[in-house]
Parts: C-alpha cells; structure tokens; sequence
C-alpha cells in the first residue's frame, strides 16, 4: 500500500459533467425516498459515467496501474475498478467528486464494500503518506507501532483484508525472489574481502553494483508490492552493506 500520485484537477469531462451528474442521482434519491430504492436499471445510468475511460485512466496512471490498496496488478486481482472512498450507497454527492475515487482491484471492493470511511476512518492513499504507517512482519502486513494513524492503519489492513490468502501467498513468492537476491548480495560481498587483487576486487564491485540496481528494482512504486520489497530490503543487512560499500566508492 502506497501514497498514490493523483493530479489535482479531474479529468475534463468528469470536472465539466459533476455538478449535473451528482443532481441527476440527487433527484433520483430524492423522487424514490433512498438510495437504494432507486431502481436497478435506472441507477445503473445515472452511475455508469464514473466509469468512463477518461476517468479509469487517469487513476490507473495515479497508481502505476496498481491497486491503491494491496499494489496487485490487474491480472491478479481482478479488473482494476474505479472505487469510492466514501461508499456511494451511504454518501451518494460524492459519486462523482474526483477526491473520492480510487483505482482499486475487484478483490479489494469486494473486501471494503460499503465499509463507512467517514464514520469509521481507514489510510486513503490520495491523501494519507501510507508507507509511514505500514510495516510487514514476515509475509504479514502490519500497523506501524507508536504513529498517529496506528488504529487507522490496522483497521484498513482489517477492512480490506489485506492479509488474505492471496496476498500471502504473492508475498511469500517475493520473499523467496528477495532472499535468492539476498545471498547473492552476500556472496559478491565475501567475494570482494577476498579479492587478491585492486582489478578482481573491481570485478566484484561492479558485480555488486549491477545485483544492487537488479534487487532495488522491486522496490521500485511502478512494480507489484513494492513497499513489501522496499521493508525488506530496509531491514536487510547485506543490503545494507552493499549500498555502504558503494557509497564510500562513490564518494572517493
């Protein structure tokens, strides 16, 4: 989960067509008495511009094409679908309001559903730094200890079930990508101590170098569970002397 880049103006078409959007739905809440008694069909017209291309793209852009909330890729986890922070079903004026929606992924929306982020707040990536309150333990995602936003974060970790089997699982395979790089990284360390030689030993230092910018590329925010990545390598040891070691050579 990472603070994602939105811009600060909608798309054209949503910022020229909210106002009559959000009165159309209004009038329709207004004329059955609730949101929900609106009837299916004609909900699903007064909703479906949400949905336009214009809109999807420019949150998928916002996201690196991740999910807001767990960074799968679409082909994981279902379509990427335009989400409302604030439920539509509870908050129907915001439906269209562009600091309300989120690119999310099908098993995430399943997960949140119409949970009541205004009564019961959860981490909005549009706005909340997130990775200031996210931490992993192991494959599990955990709240940051002793932050501002500790409830906050585990309730999110909760509503979206960001915990869950699939995301376990996924995780758990990039763990075993990352220890794989992580010996390597411990290898070409041994390798440079030993080195005989100044041209062997800078052999080895590119070798360094070239599994360095190798393993940092999963930390990278385009790529799929980066922060999960990026912990890891925080808390690597190895890594942490291998980027030591550059930097001295770096600044000779």
């Amino acid at each position: 989960m990472i603070r994602i880049n939105k811009s600060a103006e909608p798309p054209s078409v949503l910022k020229d067509n909210c106002s009559e959007w959000t009165k159309n739905l209004d009038d329709a809440v207004n004329k059955y008495g609730s949101y929900s008694k609106i009837p299916k069909a004609e909900k699903e017209n007064l909703l479906k511009y949400y949905r336009l291309k214009d809109i999807q793209d420019e949150l998928a852009k916002a996201s690196c094409r991740k999910c807001a909330f767990c960074e799968c890729i679409p082909s994981e986890g279902g379509n990427l679908e335009v989400e409302h922070f604030a439920p539509k079903s509870l908050y129907h004026k915001l439906t269209f309001e562009w600091n309300n929606l989120l690119p999310i992924c099908r098993k995430c929306n399943d997960s949140k559903s119409n949970h009541d982020t205004i009564k019961e707040p959860i981490l909005n990536p549009s706005i909340d730094d997130t990775e200031k309150y996210i931490d992993f333990s192991l494959i599990n995602m955990v709240a940051k200890q002793e932050t501002e936003y500790y409830e906050k974060a585990l309730l999110t970790i909760d509503v979206c079930s960001l915990n869950g089997t699939r995301l376990l699982k996924a995780r758990a395979d990039l763990l075993v990508r990352l220890s794989e790089y992580q010996q390597k990284l411990s290898q070409c360390l041994k390798e440079i101590e030993q080195a005989s030689t100044d041209r062997i030993k800078s052999n080895k230092i590119r070798k360094l170098k070239e599994s360095i910018e190798t393993i940092e590329e999963l930390g990278d925010k385009s790529e799929k569970y980066s922060l999960f990545s990026k912990r890891f390598l925080e808390k690597s040891q190895e890594y942490l002397e291998a980027k030591k070691i550059l930097n001295n050579i770096n600044n000779d």
